[in-house]
């Protein structure tokens, strides 16, 4: 019998990636995609994403951003005959899924932490930083206060600049992430951040950032796997601190970070696919956060010969990872489309920036000649955005 995957996302970019990492598997893969409320009438947007013109899909079901609806989600992929492999893409569904491991586990397989604690809590990231200390990494001096009904007291200890976030991504998603130059400009911002609902926020010290990168691995909980690395070029406008074009590698010069990472990584317990980004500044690297998940540029690791999510579906299925490739040993480039057509069509760059970015990359996300429906899809997506565009941009002119 095949192997029954779920993937639980809402990003199409990243769910596709996942599915073409794992399509030499020989299995039945399902999609879980997380929408919003239609805003044409109750119930909830069931457009047809390009993820979703894979070959390699057969059958979605839509579910929007609650526990509640998540759980009755998967209710509709248990099997009675097999357990069913899980792997959320979000840290929403991560978490979900972790919090209700006893009620699920007769019935999926999914990624967990072996040595205690939860998923929701390592989306801590004074807590992530506490640990990537303890195994020698540096890490930016922070203070961290939880706002309430919009109110809140700054904690002693902020020195100017500084740069505000989320302390988990659960809630806060990438708030913040601007550098604030003094008391008034942080107010600001912390007001921006609490506004639609309470959060503990970190004030880190403000470095400046030279490169950012990013290592993506696999762990069996004691086994831990990083085959290259990722670094950002240019990111994303509308989407910023994620990489639009950008470029993998081995790991030649970076082999100190990654033996600490799979350190970090150890001491955690976690048994999944993960994704760590650091980065440098003024001559030292600075560990920034891990996500429990498959990182959003994982596709471009897959497509150098190493398929992270295939070691975490055999791994759990018992199944050996011998003749699997493990390391990366080339560099190429590659751009995530849809980042680029969020970029152009909101007028942050021109048409010739991005067809530069698709036409130089050596990897590209939504491009597959064994499955070419997501990529049709896509191109008519950019079709129908090309004529609102014009039209948009022609109104402007009249005004």
């Amino acid at each position: 019998m095949k192997p029954k995957i779920v993937i639980i996302g809402h990003s199409f970019t990243s769910r596709l990636g996942l599915v073409w990492a794992l399509a030499g598997l020989d299995c039945e893969i399902i999609i879980l995609s997380m929408v919003g409320p239609n805003p044409k009438g109750p119930g909830l947007e069931t457009i047809k994403d390009i993820d979703l013109y894979s070959k390699y899909v057969s059958k979605v079901h839509f579910f929007g951003k609650s526990e509640e609806e998540l759980m009755q989600a998967l209710e509709k992929c248990k099997d009675p005959g097999r357990k069913v492999i899980l792997i959320p893409d979000s840290d929403f569904s991560s978490c979900v899924i972790d919090e209700h491991r006893e009620e699920l586990e007769p019935y999926f397989h999914f990624p967990y932490i072996k040595n205690g604690g939860t998923i929701k809590d390592w989306n801590d990231k004074g807590k992530q930083k506490e640990l990537a200390a303890s195994v020698g990494l540096n890490v930016a001096q922070s203070v961290s206060f939880f706002t309430q009904d919009g109110k809140y007291v700054l904690p002693d200890g902020i020195k100017y600049p500084c740069f505000p976030k989320a302390q988990s991504t659960i809630l806060g998603g990438k708030r913040g992430l601007e550098r604030c130059d003094n008391e008034e400009q942080l107010h600001n911002l912390i007001r921006r951040m609490c506004r639609e609902y309470d959060l503990q926020v970190m004030v880190e010290e403000y470095l400046k950032i030279e490169k950012e990168y990013a290592v993506l691995g696999f762990s069996d909980g004691e086994n831990v796997i990083i085959p290259g690395l990722v670094e950002m070029l240019v990111s994303g406008i509308y989407r910023p601190g994620i990489t639009k074009f950008g470029r993998v590698s081995g790991l030649e010069g970076f082999e100190d970070i990654v033996l600490k990472f799979k350190e970090f990584v150890r001491k955690l317990g976690f048994v999944g696919i993960f994704d760590i980004d650091f980065y440098l500044s003024s001559g030292k690297l600075y560990f920034s956060e891990i996500n429990l998940r498959f990182g959003g540029s994982g596709y471009a690791i897959t497509k150098m010969g190493v398929s992270l999510p295939a070691m975490y579906v055999k791994t759990l299925l018992g199944d050996s990872l011998d003749g699997m490739a493990r390391t990366i040993h080339c560099n190429k480039t590659f751009t995530n489309e849809r980042l680029c057509m969020d970029d152009w069509y909101r007028g942050y760059e021109t048409t010739r920036q991005y067809f530069h970015y698709l036409r130089t990359a050596d990897i590209r996300f939504l491009q597959n000649p064994e499955d070419k429906g997501p990529g049709r899809a896509y191109r008519r997506r950019f079709l129908k955005n090309w004529v609102k565009r014009t039209i948009k941009r022609g109104l402007g002119r009249l005004k």
